[in-house]
């Protein structure tokens, strides 16, 4: 029996069909027709298999994405991933991936969230996160 440990033994490789920024912020009350400050928003990688994976490098798993990733929002996911030591396989297209927006209202703890589409190229162009 051989010694050699295949690449991918103890890897956790996951797939993302359609990865996101997530974009999180908070407001003490959400109240129609009006404008509503908001706190300083998080931005996170998003995406199901993103998620597996980060959550498993953080339970110590050699983690790694793959994920269609474009645009400025798909550079700032690849490299926040990189920080958290997330690798990634990134699959190039040449728009923008889409972003999920999600407020919470402080004085009840509902969660309002929001799902983008993604962007054209032309849009992506003024892209920002």
């Amino acid at each position: 029996m051989s010694t050699d440990t295949p690449p991918l033994a103890g890897r956790i490789v996951t797939l993302t069909f359609s990865p996101a920024l997530d974009v999180a912020t908070s407001v003490d009350v959400v109240t129609p027709s009006r404008k509503l400050r908001c706190d300083e928003p998080r931005y996170e990688p998003g995406g199901g298999g993103i998620n597996v994976a980060r959550v498993a490098q953080r339970l110590g798993a050699d983690a790694v994405a793959i994920a269609p990733l474009g645009g400025d929002r798909g550079r700032l996911v690849s490299d926040q991933l990189a920080v958290e030591g997330v690798r990634v396989e990134q699959i190039n297209i040449d728009h923008s991936i889409r972003q999920s927006f999600s407020v919470t209202e402080e004085s009840t703890g509902n969660q309002y969230r929001f799902v983008l589409p993604p962007r054209s190229d032309d849009a992506a162009r003024a892209d920002v996160p």
